[in-house]
C-alpha cells in the first residue's frame, strides 16, 4: 500500500484488524495517528505536540507510558502543571509555596531543593520556626534560642547578617559567653 499523499485518517485502516494498529506499549491516547506521527514511512521517533495541553500531564508522563519524573525530582504529589509552566522546557519550574506553612525541610534539604546556606545560623529548628514567609527568607522572626546550637557568640559575633553583636558601648567587657557571665538570661536578655 502506498501512503503517498495520505495525511489524515490513518486509524480508518490502522485499527488492528484491517491493518496493524498501535503496539501494546504505545502511549495511551485518543489523538489521531497524524497528531504525533509526521511520516508514513517511519513511525518511530514520533513527536507529541503538547500545544493546548495544560492539565493531566501525569496521565502519560508516569514513567511507563512516557518519561516521568527524574530520579532527582523534588518529592511531591502535586500535579506536573502545578510547578511546570511550559510543555517545551521543563527546567526552571517555579514552585508556588502558597499555603505551605510547615515541612519546608522535606524538600529544602540541600539535595531535593536548595537548603540552608553555608553561613546559616546553626540550628536544629524547622525553617518555619524562624522564617515568616515563603517569598522573602531574609524576613525572620525572633528565634527560639533553646533550639539554637552552640554558644551565644556562635551567632552574636558579627558572623551572620542581621544578627546583633555586642556593641562597642556594651556595659561589661567580658570574654565569657553572654548567658554564662550571669548577665543575660537566654530568653529575655533583659539585663
Amino acid at each position: 500500500m502506498s501512503h503517498t499523499g495520505i495525511t489524515t485518517g490513518c486509524a480508518t485502516c490502522h485499527n488492528g484488524s484491517t491493518a496493524k494498529g498501535k503496539s501494546g506499549n504505545h502511549v495511551q491516547t485518543t489523538a489521531s495517528c497524524e497528531t504525533c506521527h509526521r511520516s508514513t514511512s517511519s513511525f518511530s521517533g514520533a513527536s507529541m505536540s503538547h500545544t493546548g495541553i495544560t492539565t493531566g500531564c501525569a496521565t502519560c508522563h508516569n514513567g511507563s507510558t512516557a518519561k516521568g519524573k527524574s530520579g532527582n525530582h523534588v518529592q511531591t504529589t502535586a500535579s506536573c502543571e502545578t510547578c511546570h509552566r511550559s510543555t517545551s522546557s521543563f527546567s526552571g519550574a517555579s514552585m508556588s509555596h502558597t499555603g505551605i506553612t510547615t515541612g519546608c525541610a522535606t524538600c529544602h534539604n540541600g539535595s531535593t531543593a536548595k537548603g540552608k546556606t553555608s553561613n546559616h545560623v546553626p540550628t536544629s529548628a524547622s525553617c518555619e520556626a524562624c522564617h515568616v514567609g515563603t517569598s522573602d527568607f531574609g524576613n525572620t522572626k525572633k528565634p527560639n534560642h533553646a533550639l539554637l546550637i552552640g554558644t551565644c557568640k556562635s551567632c552574636h559575633g558579627a558572623k551572620y547578617a542581621g544578627v546583633e553583636s555586642k556593641s562597642v558601648t556594651h556595659r561589661k567587657s567580658t570574654a565569657v559567653d553572654c548567658n554564662d557571665s550571669g548577665c543575660h538570661n537566654t530568653n529575655t536578655f533583659d539585663k
